[in-house]
């Protein structure tokens, strides 16, 4: 007893150097790499709306008169085909056109004509397409990892006979290793070593 404590301080080192190198000893052993999640989600967008609009003109390209346009010379035939150019001329065309577009939806075109211009424009279109999103989560990569601590030990008889302090290192392939030093009430000094490996349990497919 007399030589642990007077050598305490050597023990400890000694220790360290045990579980370091242990720890260098298993290094060989292959790190089996953690694949990345990868989510994905799907979520259906529609859209659907009524759009009113007036074209303008842009360009003005002048005819060239057919023969039944040509004024005639009689004047109850010239008033009759006034009043047919008049009824042509003023009368309101719609003209409603629906373009499919794939599989998502389509979009409607309703035109209103008048006096050889068109007076209004309308857009109703109903459109759903798919919106996906992946989402792809990287695991972080192991390290090294140490951690300081402490505990208390009791007994039947005595709540608390021993106080103790340590130091766990945990490798990059999930293995720990640890030193641990006490003192009990009767002043006596304890020292140790631990080693912890993990264990995996496979899932039955």
């Amino acid at each position: 007893m007399d030589f642990i404590k007077k050598n305490y301080l050597y023990l400890i080192i000694g220790v360290l150097f045990l579980v370091i190198l242990l720890q260098r000893c298993t290094s060989d052993k292959l790190i089996t790499p953690v694949p990345p999640v990868v989510k994905i989600d799907t979520v259906w967008v529609k859209h659907d709306s009524v759009i009113y609009s007036k074209p303008k003109i842009v360009t003005i390209i002048k005819g060239v008169p057919e023969i039944q346009y040509v004024p005639d010379t009689s004047y109850s035939k010239l008033v009759i085909q006034y009043k047919s150019l008049v009824d042509m001329c003023t009368a309101k065309n719609v003209y409603s056109d629906t373009l499919k577009i794939d599989s998502i939806g389509y979009i409607n075109v309703l035109d209103t004509i008048s006096k050889n211009r068109i007076q209004g424009r309308r857009f109703k279109y109903d459109l759903k397409y798919p919106v996906v999103t992946k989402t792809i989560t990287l695991q972080a990569p192991p390290k090294t990892q140490v951690y300081i601590g402490g505990g208390l030990q009791g007994n039947q008889y005595t709540l608390v006979n021993q106080f103790n302090a340590g130091l766990l290192l945990k490798t990059k392939k999930d293995q720990i290793y640890g030193v641990y030093t006490g003192m009990n009430t009767d002043g006596q000094v304890q020292f140790g070593l631990q080693s912890y490996w993990k264990i995996s349990f496979r899932k039955n497919k």
